[in-house]
C-alpha cells in the first residue's frame, strides 16, 4: 500500500463505522511515515462526530465527499490553501484546537457520473496486496449475493439509534435528503455491472427503503429494470412503504424478490415511540407480512435485541407481538417464508440514543474504546 501511495498528493481514507476506526489509524500512521501525501477521512461516522476523529487526523471531510475531494485536491495540486473550502474539518498543526467550516448544500446526485470499474487500479488486500485486474475471481466471488447498488440517497426517517437521525440535523436546512438517481443511470450501471460480473446472479439494492420513490417513478424503474436487467433483486422498506400497488407492480412485471427486509426493531410499542421515535402499528405490520407471504416473498425482519431501556413489559409485548403474527400465519395455513435478524443494540457517537445512553448511565465516557472498538 505504501509502494501505491508514493506518488499521491492526497490519499483519502473512508471509514464505513466506528469499528474500523483501528483500521484507519493503522493505515495512516504507516502511510504517514512513508508518503508525502496528504491524507483526509470521510464518512458518515465523521459526518456525526468529527470532533472525535479529529483527534487522530489533520483533515476530515464534515459533509458529501465527491465534490469536496475533488476541490480538496485541486488545491494541494496548486500548491493553494485548502483552510477555507466548505466541508473542510480541520485541526490546527501542533495544537488541539479544532476548526469546522460551513457544510454544502446536499449534491444533486443526478451530476455524480455512475461508477467507474478500473480493475487495473482498483486493489485488493487480503494475505497479500494485489489488482482486480489480476484476480478478477473475487469480483465474481463478493458478488454472489448480488451487484450492490444505491437508487436512491438519504433515508426519510430519523431513529434515534441510526446515523441518519444525525444526518438529518447536519443537512436538515440544505436540501432534500431523500434523492432519487434518474432510472437511465440506474439502468446504465447496471449494466456496466452485468458486463464486468460474469454470470452475474441478482442485484442488491442498498437503499434505506426502496420503495420511497412514488408509484410511477418506481412502475418507470421497474419496467425499465425487467427490460434491460432482468435479475432477481432484493431490497429494504419501511413497512409504511410497502403498498399493494407496489407489490403488485413487482408482480405484474414477474420480478424475482429474494426477499425485502423489513426494520421491525421491536414489538414494543412504548420502544419504538419513545425510545427509537418510529411508529408501529402492529395490527398494519403483521397483515403487511402474512400479505407478502401469500405471494411468496420471503421477508428478512430487522430486530434489536440487548436494549437497556428495555422493560420486563416490553419484554412481554415483544412476545405477544411474534405471538400474534405467527398465529396469523397459522390461520391462514401458508408456509412461513419469514426468517429475523437480530441486531445487538449499539450506540453510535453523535447520535440521539447515544446522547440519551450517556446522559441516563446506560453508558459511560469509555463506551466508544471499551466496546466499539472491540467489536
Amino acid at each position: 500500500m505504501v509502494e501505491l501511495c508514493q506518488d499521491a498528493d492526497v490519499i483519502g481514507i473512508s471509514i464505513l463505522t466506528t469499528h474500523y476506526l483501528k483500521r484507519a489509524i493503522q493505515i495512516t500512521k504507516e502511510l504517514k511515515r512513508n508518503v508525502k501525501g496528504t491524507i483526509v477521512w470521510g464518512g458518515v461516522p465523521i459526518i456525526c462526530d468529527p470532533d472525535f476523529y479529529l483527534q487522530y487526523i489533520e483533515f476530515v471531510c464534515l459533509g458529501e465527499g465527491e465534490e469536496f475531494l475533488n476541490q480538496f485536491t485541486q488545491r494541494i495540486i496548486t500548491g493553494k490553501p485548502v483552510y477555507d473550502l466548505n466541508n473542510l474539518g480541520f485541526r490546527l498543526e501542533n495544537t488541539s484546537e479544532i476548526v469546522k467550516n460551513p457544510v454544502d448544500d446536499l449534491l444533486d446526485v443526478n451530476t455524480l457520473p455512475i461508477p467507474f470499474s478500473d480493475f487495473k487500479n482498483t486493489y485488493v488486500l487480503k494475505d497479500t496486496l494485489f489488482s482486480l485486474a489480476e484476480r478478477p475471481d473475487i469480483v465474481v466471488k463478493n458478488s454472489q449475493k448480488g451487484y450492490r447498488i444505491f437508487s436512491t440517497r438519504g433515508c426519510p426517517f430519523s431513529c434515534t439509534f441510526c446515523s441518519n437521525n444525525k444526518l438529518k440535523s447536519v443537512f436538515g436546512a440544505r436540501g432534500k435528503i431523500v434523492r432519487s438517481v434518474n432510472v437511465e443511470s440506474v439502468i446504465k450501471e447496471l449494466e456496466e455491472a452485468k458486463r464486468i460480473i460474469p454470470g452475474l446472479k441478482s442485484v442488491m439494492f442498498c437503499e434505506d427503503d426502496f420503495l420511497v420513490r412514488n408509484d410511477e417513478e418506481f412502475e418507470f424503474l421497474i419496467q425499465e429494470y425487467i427490460k434491460h436487467i432482468g435479475l432477481p433483486l432484493d431490497f429494504s422498506s419501511r413497512i409504511e412503504n410497502i403498498t399493494e400497488k407496489k407489490i403488485n407492480i413487482l408482480m405484474k412485471n414477474k420480478i424475482k424478490v429474494h426477499f425485502i427486509k423489513i426494520g421491525l426493531q421491536s414489538g414494543s410499542s412504548n420502544i419504538n415511540k419513545n425510545i427509537f421515535k418510529r411508529g408501529l402499528k402492529k395490527e398494519e405490520f403483521i397483515s403487511k407480512l402474512v400479505y407478502l407471504n401469500r405471494l411468496n416473498i420471503p421477508v428478512v425482519l430487522d430486530i434489536i435485541s440487548d436494549n437497556p431501556f428495555e422493560t420486563i413489559t416490553d419484554k412481554r409485548e415483544n412476545i405477544r407481538f411474534f405471538y400474534a403474527l405467527l398465529k396469523e400465519y397459522s390461520v391462514k395455513k401458508t408456509a412461513l417464508r419469514l426468517s429475523l435478524m437480530d441486531h445487538k443494540l449499539m450506540f453510535y457517537p453523535g447520535t440521539e440514543l447515544y446522547s440519551k445512553a450517556l446522559k441516563e448511565g446506560m453508558i459511560n465516557g469509555n463506551y466508544i474504546k471499551d466496546v466499539l472498538l472491540k467489536r
